[in-house]
């Protein structure tokens, strides 16, 4: 489980966390954006978005989840805290899912938790632009893991014919991670700094 638990999003945290390194700061006598540093942009701006911006220009620039939600100025400990909202919501989820899936029935289960799961991506792709909006999303991704993973899997090993399991858990792990394909076509389409000018 320890393996399995880890979401492709997880993985993919220090792309999306990746800071720029070059910006422009406001000038407060002459009103002229000149370059500065993160320190800069921090101690003097106080981290005030209308007093600087990232240099989208720049060759190593990414638009990602620092800008997103605001991450310049936030400590390394609460960025820290979206990977582990990630992994509180799997161990939570673990405790009860069982007595669920035996309660309601593996599909109803398996099929609820995949909705929690395609929400709480959705929601942190196009509905989150902070921190604490950010920690809820990771936190229902996990919530929503063992739901998929352990009882999705079981449902598929118990109620289908061994002929038709592999077709099955190959669809499951398509179903599994919307996020890559979200997450994916938002920066290839609607977030297009990446794209040398």
């Amino acid at each position: 489980m320890g393996i399995l638990s880890c979401n492709p999003l997880i993985i993919g945290i220090g792309f999306l966390l990746v800071e720029p390194t070059q910006f422009r700061c406001k000038n407060h006598l002459t009103g002229i954006w000149e370059a500065c540093h993160k320190d800069q942009v921090c101690n003097e701006f106080g981290g005030d978005r209308s007093l600087y911006y990232a240099v989208t220009e720049a060759p190593d620039f990414i638009y990602n989840w620092t800008l997103k939600f605001d991450l310049i100025c936030t400590p390394k400990m609460s960025i820290g805290c979206i990977g582990l909202a990630y992994f509180l919501g799997v161990t939570l989820a673990s405790v009860a899912i069982i007595p669920m899936s035996d309660n309601y029935g593996k599909k109803d289960v398996f099929c609820l938790f995949l909705l929690l799961s395609f929400i709480g991506q959705v929601a942190i792709a196009f509905w989150a632009d902070g921190l604490l909006k950010a920690l809820l999303c990771m936190f229902i991704i996990g919530l929503s893991w063992p739901g998929k993973r352990v009882v999705g899997l079981s449902y598929i090993l118990d109620f289908f014919a061994e002929k038709y399991r592999n077709n099955k858990i190959m669809w499951l792990n398509i179903l599994d991670f919307p996020s890559l394909l979200i997450l994916s076509l938002s920066y290839q389409y609607l977030y297009r700094t990446w794209l040398t000018q």
